[in-house]
């Protein structure tokens, strides 16, 4: 699923450091989920992975690609966080997400959407 130019100020913003390695617990829908992020040297990609409080695996190895959702096309997820995590090209470009502009205020960030925020901004 693809969001147009609107976007709505209540997304939440998902922090990603400047790391090619990092974990965090994360909050989403009420539920909490730590979220692995790593930069993989060998394909100059980003992939993220996200694991419930128990260890569990949710979903592994999903590749960071910009304005498309990351977890949309995993129902298990969606049912769990509520929405749908995107990765947004704040400055709506056509250059590619590379190691160094991802991450806290930069040209590449993390975004959670809920189910309702999507509809609206699919129309």
């Amino acid at each position: 699923m693809q969001l147009r130019d609107r976007r709505l100020k209540v997304a939440i913003v998902i922090r990603v450091e400047d790391n090619p390695y990092q974990e965090q617990l994360i909050t989403l829908n009420g539920n909490s989920l730590f979220l692995t992020i790593t930069y993989n040297t060998r394909d100059s990609r980003w992939y993220l992975d996200l694991e419930d409080r128990n260890g569990k695996t949710v979903v592994s190895g999903v590749k960071v690609i910009p304005n498309l959702s990351l977890t949309g096309k995993y129902v298990n997820v969606n049912t769990i966080i509520g929405g749908d995590i995107y990765c947004m090209d704040l400055k709506r470009s056509s250059s590619d997400i590379t190691r160094s502009n991802f991450g806290n205020n930069k040209q590449f960030q993390l975004w959670y959407y809920s189910n309702e925020e999507i509809k609206e901004i699919l129309g």
